[in-house]
């Protein structure tokens, strides 16, 4: 064999074991929409002289395989331009060469809850024995054998997602009758404290896993803290406890069960063969976003409970917590009981980060995470003014606030959905504009982008990395447009006293489409998070997207109270809402600019 031939094999070994960042969405056919490109930072030195041959599965039938990247995959069947395909020609030094290498699993839950896998394909011996059978590839299964294989632990995602928001309809009027003066401060502390809490566990509660050598009793002593919380918040009202303070005690001890909810993700990821860990993965996602729809659906039945036991009094403030910390209860001893043991290695997430500054090129992903803390600001900031506002504004009854609650979380499941289809549109639609701007086919253009995963290109919006920051940007913009709407209703309220039914009407529509804008946030920023970070450090700092997302929610509620607060006087209008609002816009602009800024990084990068 010659020196050129051994040479060749070589670096055909070093191609194969290089892998691609694979990020993880729904569409509204519970389908996987799998897009692989190159990750923002690489230190593996081997990668350099292999080829990086990332795809994207794609429905749609074209002449020019490898340009649009139209793989087979019986498991997806969406469309994504967000294939690209090239040799690596950057040093281990480059802080945008991590759009390149490294397979991981990208995958962030509705409630911010992100997990970041290792993804290693299946390997086949090289060597085998005269004649010996080479084993075949093992075949996925089908969607209802994963689901029956992982309907245990999917409970978790769909308690904790019901868990979210089945307390949200009834939370302000249970508070009003404790403290009547300042519900609005209580409110806003509630959810704090319990983000507060959720912060410091997700940080922290996968070493605890590590260390104790179990993620299932790590799991179940979760889920028995979520029961207790939710049974003390059930007894803080008049006739028992009589206190405000079990509210907030009951929501933190929720929060720390919360936070957990990424070691359910990583139990999927190590008990799941490869074919089939996207598919688990999703629907652990897909239950628990519909599990936040359903959660203040099932809070409008409780409205017709009203149960008296001397002068404690069951009604719809209390009756749906003591429902949810009976689902509690009973998923402990579910999981107790079938949940098989399991244990993951975490490190420490302190030390990595520390690391990570260490080594430089930090730029990147301090962007991104100031656009994660922007989208977690907004979406917090809807969180907490729908109940408070529902109730102190309009003083709409639990029920009627129940449906509404329902259709604002239902829009966004539905961005969740269709965010797929809307990146596809947005690659299409910008592709023909740079098309008919160039005077060059589609076809070159996209072959041009292949080079370096189309970093060395500029990063072209209408392919791999430039087509996910370019989804950023319209969901910020999109989230902008809904925080005018609110803006406007309380502004028409305030200088023409228009009627409650359109400054409600106008409030609601701008909810809805911030939490579209938000759920699409969700689905691209973990994506651009985990691809800026180091090859080795990456599964590591996972964690900081959870906390970063927790610090929105511990400052928007607070902040926003501390604007929109009643007068002195102890009226409510219009005029003290819109500053809360035009804050919260402020913020979503600074995610529009921070978005785009990495792709300013990128640009300007690759052409010095």
């Amino acid at each position: 064999m010659t020196a050129v031939d051994d040479s060749s094999m070589k670096s055909d070994n070093r191609s194969q074991s290089n892998k691609s960042s694979v990020s993880v969405q729904t569409n509204n056919r519970n389908d996987i929409a799998i897009q692989t490109s190159p990750a923002l930072y690489d230190n593996n030195e081997a990668s350099q002289n292999g080829l990086l041959a990332p795809s994207t599965t794609s429905l749609a039938p074209t002449a020019h395989n490898g340009v649009y990247g139209n793989n087979s995959n019986i498991r997806s069947r969406s469309v994504s331009f967000a294939s690209t395909a090239a040799p690596s020609r950057v040093g281990v030094n480059d802080p945008y060469a991590a759009f390149r290498s490294k397979s991981t699993i990208s995958l962030a839950l509705p409630t911010g809850d992100a997990i970041e896998i290792e993804d290693e394909p299946d390997q086949l011996p090289t060597d085998q024995k005269p004649g010996q059978r080479t084993p075949s590839p093992q075949q996925p299964s089908t969607k209802m054998q994963i689901f029956r294989r992982m309907c245990i632990i999917n409970l978790v995602a769909f308690s904790f997602g019901i868990d979210s928001t089945l307390w949200l309809p009834s939370v302000y009027n249970f508070i009003l009758t404790l403290r009547p003066n300042d519900a609005d401060r209580y409110l806003a502390v509630t959810q704090a404290v319990s983000a507060l809490a959720q912060f410091i566990v997700s940080l922290s509660i996968g070493v605890f896993a590590a260390k104790v050598h179990s993620l299932k009793w790590t799991i179940v002593v979760c889920i028995a803290l979520s029961f207790a919380g939710n049974f003390l918040y059930s007894c803080a009202g008049v006739g028992a406890l009589n206190n405000v303070g079990a509210i907030i005690g009951g929501r933190i001890l929720c929060g720390i069960a919360s936070g957990s909810s990424g070691l359910a993700m990583g139990f999927i990821a190590i008990s799941t063969a490869n074919v089939d860990r996207l598919e688990a993965l999703s629907q652990y996602r897909t239950y628990a976003g519909i599990a936040l729809v359903l959660g203040p659906a099932l809070n409008a039945l409780f409205g017709l409970i009203d149960i008296k036991i001397g002068n404690y009094t069951i009604n719809e403030n209390n009756a749906p917590t003591y429902c949810s910390s009976f689902i509690m209860a009973l998923l402990a001893i579910l999981l107790g009981l079938f949940l098989s043991n399991k244990t993951k290695p975490a490190p420490n997430p302190i030390v990595p980060a520390i690391e990570f500054f260490r080594r430089g090129h930090y730029g990147p992903s301090l962007i991104i995470l100031c656009s994660m803390l922007s989208s977690s600001y907004v979406s917090a900031l809807i969180l907490y003014v729908l109940p408070d506002r529902l109730s102190s504004f309009w003083g709409f009854s639990t029920g009627v606030q129940a449906g509404l609650q329902t259709a604002v979380y239902a829009a966004g499941l539905i961005g969740s959905l269709l965010s797929s289809y809307i990146r596809d549109g947005l690659g299409r639609l910008v592709l023909s504009i740079t098309s008919w701007k160039n005077g060059v086919d589609k076809v070159t253009l996209l072959e041009r982008a292949k080079a370096d995963g189309g970093v060395s290109a500029g990063a072209p919006l209408y392919t791999g990395i430039g087509l996910e920051i370019l989804l950023g940007i319209v969901s910020f913009l999109w989230v902008s447009l809904g925080l005018i709407a609110m803006m406007i209703s309380f502004g028409l309220d305030f200088v023409y006293s228009s009627s409650q039914a359109s400054t409600a009407a106008g409030f609601l529509i701008g909810c809805a489409v911030v939490m579209v804008g938000y759920n699409i946030q969700a689905a691209v920023l973990p994506t651009l998070f985990s691809k800026s970070l180091p090859n080795d450090l990456r599964v590591a700092l996972t964690p900081w997207y959870g906390a970063t997302v927790a610090m929105g929610k511990i400052l928007a509620p607070l902040i926003t109270e501390a604007i929109t607060k009643a007068t002195p006087t102890g009226g409510r209008t219009g005029g003290n809402q819109i500053g809360g609002y035009a804050l919260a816009l402020g913020v979503s602009v600074i995610g529009v600019i921070t978005t785009f800024w990495v792709k300013y990084h990128l640009s300007h990068a690759t052409s010095s």
